[in-house]
C-alpha cells in the first residue's frame, strides 16, 4: 500500500486541510452531522469530504453517514470540483457533487470563504431492510447546509 500511495496510484486527487481554520471548518460540519470532531492537525479530503485519515481515526470507513441510508458530503473549498470521490456511497454520488458544483458553484465559492457547507441526502429511508427498499424510492432530497445556520438567514433574507 505504502508504494501506491508513494507513487501516487493510490490517495491521488485528495485536497490538504492544513490550517487551523480549515480543520475548525471541517470539524463544525463533522459536528453537524452528529460526528464527533478529529483530533488531527492535517487531514486530506476528496470531492465529497472524506478523508482517509479520519476514517483510519475513527476506524471507519463510511464515517461520513448515519447509517448506510443517510450519507453526507462535505464541501470546505471550491478546489473539491471535479476530485475524485474515494468510497461512495451511491453509483450516482459522483454526479450529484457535480450538480452542485455546476448549479451553485459561485455560491459554494463565497460560501466556503466564510464557513464550511454539509450536504445532506435525504431517501426517507432510515435503514435499508432489503434490496428491495431501494426500487421504492421515487426522490433523494440534497439539502445544502451551512454552519452557524447561514442558510437559515440567507433564506430569510431571500
Amino acid at each position: 500500500m505504502k508504494r501506491l500511495i508513494e507513487s501516487g496510484l493510490h490517495g491521488n486527487g485528495l485536497i490538504p486541510l492544513e490550517t487551523p481554520l480549515l480543520l475548525r471548518r471541517y470539524n463544525d460540519c463533522l459536528k453537524a452531522i452528529g460526528q464527533e470532531p478529529t483530533r488531527l492537525r492535517k487531514i486530506h479530503i476528496d470531492g465529497m469530504g472524506w478523508s482517509p485519515e479520519v476514517a483510519a481515526e475513527k476506524d471507519e470507513v463510511y464515517y461520513l453517514a448515519n447509517g448506510e441510508a443517510n450519507p453526507y458530503a462535505i464541501i470546505i473549498t471550491p478546489d473539491q470540483k471535479g476530485m475524485p470521490i474515494h468510497y461512495p456511497h451511491h453509483s450516482f454520488d459522483r454526479d450529484l457533487i457535480r450538480a452542485i458544483f455546476k448549479v451553485a458553484g459561485k455560491q459554494v465559492s463565497d460560501l466556503t470563504s466564510q464557513t464550511g457547507l454539509w450536504v445532506e441526502l435525504d431517501q426517507q429511508f432510515d435503514i435499508y431492510t432489503s434490496p428491495d427498499d431501494l426500487a421504492t424510492i421515487d426522490v433523494i432530497i440534497v439539502r445544502v447546509n451551512a454552519v452557524d445556520d447561514l442558510m437559515d438567514v440567507a433564506r430569510t433574507q431571500k
